[in-house]
């Protein structure tokens, strides 16, 4: 063997003891045809002969060269390319060579193994992929297991990301490839001209279109096409649910003063084998029957309730001891008197109810509500002719499921009794906990669309051919429907046992255990689906389990901010309970540090989220915001939060869908506190501590900068925003810049204090139209690190000051510096955020 040189570069032979390649003198000698590591994770080296499949590409220059060939019996024969020694070569058996520095004479040498080289723990861990053994590099024959395995696992090992270009040029050669491409012709807007694009030239995966194929065994395959690798794959609009096409995907959506992306995607998409059918060259997909034109089959949720009942523990027994303030009495037949009753005069608990989820109407000047001036009358009944098309159709689910009682919120509630309303929205988790199940209106756009109708057309499946002589079923899944993006919706599906949802492609079954369809296939990836299983997440924590909750409520829509912190208020009730943990406008004193390194995050080709404006409840004017601008329910869009944060930069924000369930990496132990002596105070509109507030503060002791921020306008990411400190040459102190994430866009405002103006930056929902400077100040909140420890960072607030008092400070955004420099030698001061 030859000696070992650790501290040379890969390749070094000594000259004393080894003859060298004259042109190439980094390289091992024409006589070195050793094993030659690529599979270990060495960069820049030629690639293993695994037969005499790769040609050396060292030797080009060297022509009419005699090798010894192992196939011809080891006979010398004459090529102009030598080849590299095939595997059993490698154990130094006497082999015959051409070495150009003895004249290109045979001789006859040991051949030994190039020692691998010396190198980093950091360089050992940039492995390459495997080679797949799939027959398609697009597509790997739609089989997960096949893909190159990479250096870091991926979040979903049953996804296979795939850009429009890679299955576009295998359609001709690969059945699969073949069929994702038609799918992607017939449901994408715009195919024809997305193809011809991909034709003409080749773009980046981030902002070409991409299929993301998720496989699992005996599962449908689930298709989700997005604009981009990273892209959400889903949006849906109202009026595209209702199967109207020709909508104009450029307004706006639900008056949320944002625009929608400018190109339209479909929801997720299905591929199954048709029941009783078998496909030819995709044994994996499974077997399910196509759903029903009619969405009134009560008799499949009889079956599922009374399984629940019988089998599942961690539903329990339906019943609860707490009954609503009032229900309605439906009677038990078709000709019953439907009216209004107070629980108490009932006889106690114990009686079964059923609960709705539906959608409001857009102007309440329209919606069936119960108020003070006609309470008294629906005690007496209710004329069926005035009552909205949902209740109509709640109340005949609920006779044919055996139940006499219902309760809807907006005829339950007395909703302009503002107090009594209070009171009523603190008991309402129970009211759903304690339901014998849950109708969930999703295929309903509002409160005067029947949800037992007719299926949509627009979800029903197509026949698709495969390979040569086998079909496929492919269909639109419209299992979320019109509550999925609702605020109020959330809780209800958070704390409901059993959810009857009737979504617009097929009734769906929820409990605390399960989440199914009714053609047989379970529902996976579908960020409304199974609330219930993940709050009764008992392994983890329930303030950490709160976090993840609340991340996924934040990317739903409210169409009156005033509702943001009432609309879960029976949730946080509930958590309450159970951890005894102050509440102070969505965040828990027990872990308020992690709480509020929160972090506002946007799906691509969305703005940043917007300042909530409430709207007053008597006057309908809109009002400023009083929620304190550390809390997460001071903005109206979606968050991060700490203990859900993929990594410690917001750069990592597009990588997620929106209000899906994230690989958390970062947990409440891993971060290290900075700030000293925290005191917050609240203060609420009413009794309700869990609901509206109307303003609150942090005082606390902790090390703040000033710092200048930067907004410039980048062509590739927009509007960026970034602070800075400046340099010192005398004490070698470099400047320092960074990133950060902005809660909301950004202004420059002037503020008086005292004889002078000061120069900060505040919150608003214009998108600045030119770059501009301001100074601004960075709290550092405490040191954190990810789960595996590789990476530490020095997380915090970036903070304006307050116009009200300029002393004080408002939040504008979060930090997250690898750099520990910032903060060197900056004392502990007094800080006051509002």
């Amino acid at each position: 063997m030859p000696p070992y040189y650790p501290h040379q570069p890969p390749g070094y032979c000594d000259p004393n003891r080894w003859p060298l390649n004259p042109s190439f003198p980094n390289q091992p000698p024409m006589g070195y045809a050793g094993e030659l590591p690529m599979q270990s994770g060495y960069l820049n080296q030629y690639p293993t002969n695994m037969g005499y499949q790769n040609e050396h590409p060292m030797n080009m220059a060297y022509r009419n060269q005699v090798v010894a060939n192992p196939n011809l019996g080891g006979h010398l024969t004459i090529t102009n390319i030598p080849r590299l020694q095939p595997p059993s070569q490698r154990f130094g058996q006497p082999q015959v060579v051409a070495n150009h520095n003895f004249g290109g004479q045979p001789t006859t040498t040991n051949i030994p193994r190039v020692p691998p080289p010396s190198l980093k723990p950091t360089q050992m861990e940039r492995a390459r992929s495997q080679d797949s053994a799939a027959s398609c590099k697009a597509c790997y024959d739609m089989n997960p297991r096949l893909q190159p395995k990479p250096t870091i696992p991926p979040p979903d090992p049953s996804a296979i990301n795939i850009g429009l270009q890679k299955f576009l040029k295998a359609s001709g050669v690969c059945p699969f490839c073949d069929l994702l491409l038609r799918i992607f012709q017939e449901y994408v807007d715009g195919a024809e001209e997305k193809v011809a694009r991909a034709k003409r030239q080749s773009t980046s995966p981030f902002v070409e279109p991409n299929a993301k194929v998720i496989i699992k065994w005996g599962q449908p395959v689930v298709i989700k096409f997005s604009e981009g690798i990273h892209a959400k794959a889903s949006v849906a609009w109202d009026d595209r649910v209702n199967g109207d096409k020709s909508a104009d995907p450029e307004k706006e959506v639900n008056q949320k003063k944002r625009l929608t992306p400018r190109v339209y995607y479909p929801p997720p998409i299905l591929v199954y084998s048709p029941a009783g059918e078998g496909v030819k060259g995709w044994p994996d997909l499974g077997h399910f029957q196509d759903p029903d034109q009619e969405l009134d089959d009560i008799n499949y949720f009889a079956g599922k309730i009374e399984n629940c009942i019988e089998n599942h523990n961690t539903c329990g027994k339906p019943g609860g001891e707490i009954l609503p303030t009032r229900l309605l009495d439906i009677g038990t037949g078709d000709g019953d008197v439907v009216k209004l009753v107070e629980s108490d005069k009932l006889g106690g608990g114990g009686r079964k109810y059923a609960t709705v989820s539906h959608r409001w109407c857009q102007d309440r000047s329209e919606m069936f509500m119960t108020l003070l001036d006609n309470v008294k009358d629906r005690y007496q009944g209710i004329d069926v002719e005035e009552m909205p098309q949902v209740l109509r159709d709640a109340i005949q689910v609920t006779r044919a499921l055996g139940l006499q009682y219902l309760w809807m919120d907006n005829v339950c509630l007395i909703q302009d009794d503002y107090d009594n309303k209070e009171k009523e929205m603190l008991k309402m988790g129970d009211y759903y906990a304690n339901a014998h199940f849950a109708i969930a209106a999703s295929s309903s756009a509002n409160s005067t669309k029947s949800f037992l109708e007719t299926r949509n057309g627009y979800y029903a499946h197509q026949r698709f051919s495969f390979g040569r002589d086998a079909a496929v079923h492919v269909r639109l899944s419209g299992v979320e429907g019109h509550l999925s993006k609702r605020g109020w919706t959330w809780q209800e599906s958070a704390l409901s046992v059993r959810i009857l949802n009737f979504a617009p492609s097929e009734l769906v079954w929820e409990c605390r255990e399960k989440v199914e369809s009714e053609c047989g296939y379970e529902l996976q990836g579908f960020p409304s689906l199974g609330l219930a299983i993940q709050y009764q997440d008992v392994e983890k924590p329930p303030l950490a389990l709160w976090q993840d909750l609340v991340q996924s409520y934040s990317a739903r829509y409210l169409g009156y901010f005033n509702d943001c912190l009432p609309a879960i208020s029976g949730l946080a009730k509930k958590v309450h309970e159970r951890t005894r943990s102050t509440y102070f406008a969505g965040i828990w004193e027990e872990e308020l540090v992690p709480s509020l390194l929160w972090e506002a995050t946007r799906d691509p080709m969305e703005p940043l989220p917007k300042v909530p404006h409430p709207i007053h409840p008597d006057t309908k004017k809109l009002m400023k915001c009083k929620t304190p601008s550390w809390s997460w329910a001071s903005i109206q869009g979606w968050v991060r939060t700490s203990d859900a944060r993929m990594g410690n930069s917001a750069k990592h924000a597009g990588s997620i869908g929106r209000g899906g369930p994230m690989n958390a990496n970062r947990s409440f132990a891993a971060i290290e506190p900075d700030i000293r002596n925290p005191k917050v105070s609240v203060t609420f509109k009413g009794g309700n501590r869990f609901g509206e507030v109307t303003g609150g503060c942090i005082e606390l002791y902790g090390r703040i900068i000033s710092v200048r921020l930067t907004c410039e306008m980048k062509v590739t990411t927009g509007m960026s925003y970034f602070v800075g400190l400046p340099g010192n040459p005398a004490l070698r102190q470099p400047a320092l810049c960074s990133r950060f994430s902005p809660d909301t866009e950004l202004e420059m405002a002037e503020i008086a204090h005292g004889w002078e103006y000061l120069t900060t930056a505040r919150r608003t929902n214009s998108i600045p139209t030119n770059d501009f400077q301001a100074i601004a100040h960075c709290l550092l909140i405490g040191k954190a690190s990810d789960s595996q420890g590789r990476r530490d960072t020095h997380d915090g607030l970036v903070l304006g000051r307050s116009e009200k008092n300029p002393r004080q400070f408002t939040r504008i955004g979060f930090f997250s510096f690898s750099d520990s420099s910032w903060f060197d030698g900056v004392n502990y001061d007094h800080v006051v955020i509002v």
